[in-house]
């Protein structure tokens, strides 16, 4: 079973649903890849099987799905309409695909230059960045790191006794053999 918190979009479609000996054509409120909720009745018990037809509102033919009822909910609660939670138990790869690429491109993909966060294991902070570039398949972020910086006043310790102060002239990094960001650091000493 997919997880129920799969990133979804609000999505107005038309969906025609059959099941129970009846058809009937109803709208979407939004969809993942693992399901979609349905606006309106008739509401059917939970465990119900359907068969759905979705426009997805994307240029295409409709996509097929066979799904059954997970939750219902009769009436409007505030905001949120009544209608009924739809799982996909039997879909098209091709159609998850799709719906995939809707709730990606409409919900989940950052633009490019917008500020996004990164979480680093054994940084006790997120990491602020910049997407630069942003692809199904790879995101490149920049990240400045605001204490670290050409001109900086630092003290190098290369002894007990040998503590020498500079300037710090140029900062780059690099992959080491291990697959480690590697940090290099070029001080300059002559003004001291």
């Amino acid at each position: 079973m997919r997880s129920p918190f799969e990133p979804r979009h609000s999505l107005c479609a038309v969906v025609r649903i059959s099941g129970s000996g009846a058809r009937w054509t109803r709208e979407t409120v939004n969809i993942s890849v693992g399901g979609v909720f349905v606006a309106g009745g008739p509401l059917l018990p939970v465990d119900s099987r359907l068969t759905l037809e979705i426009e997805l509102d994307d240029g295409r033919p409709p996509i097929a799905a066979q799904a059954r009822v997970v939750w219902v909910r009769p009436v409007p609660q505030g905001r949120r309409p009544g209608g009924c939670g739809l799982q996909f138990v039997s879909i098209e790869e091709q159609a998850r695909r799709r719906i995939s690429d809707i709730v990606y491109e409409r919900y989940v993909k950052p633009v490019p230059g917008c500020p996004v966060h990164l979480r680093v294991p054994g940084l006790p902070v997120r990491l602020r960045a910049t997407a630069c570039e942003v692809t199904r398949e790879t995101v490149v972020l920049e990240s400045e790191i605001q204490w670290l910086h050409v001109g900086a006043a630092v003290s190098t310790e290369l002894g007990p006794h040998d503590i020498r102060d500079g300037k710090l002239r140029n900062i780059s990094v690099e992959v080491g053999p291990s697959g480690n960001a590697r940090l290099r650091l070029a001080i300059d000493l002559s003004q001291h």
